[in-house]
């Protein structure tokens, strides 16, 4: 019941998860991430910065993409995101 707790649980698996995935393809190859800016796709994309970093390995491998169906709400709410993120 400690959400706190939940919430480092969930971002610790995923970010486990994701650190198994790195070190098992080039450390040259992009690695593309889904990108809507929600909070699902936002924490896949923050946790695998943060592990490229981790793990020595250049973030700017991390690419984000966004599905643009004209006008949709994916596009300004991934914006959004980032642009908080400056």
């Amino acid at each position: 019941t400690d959400l706190d707790e939940l919430g480092r649980s969930y971002i610790g698996a995923l970010a486990d998860e994701i650190a198994k995935w790195l070190k098992r393809i080039s450390p040259t190859e992009p690695v593309g991430v889904a990108f809507s800016g929600g909070i699902d796709s936002g924490a896949v994309f923050l946790v695998t910065y943060h592990v490229l970093r981790q793990l020595g390995m250049s973030p700017s491998r991390l690419k984000a993409f966004t599905l643009n169906l004209g006008e949709g709400p994916d596009l300004q709410q991934a914006r959004d995101f980032l642009e908080r993120l400056d």
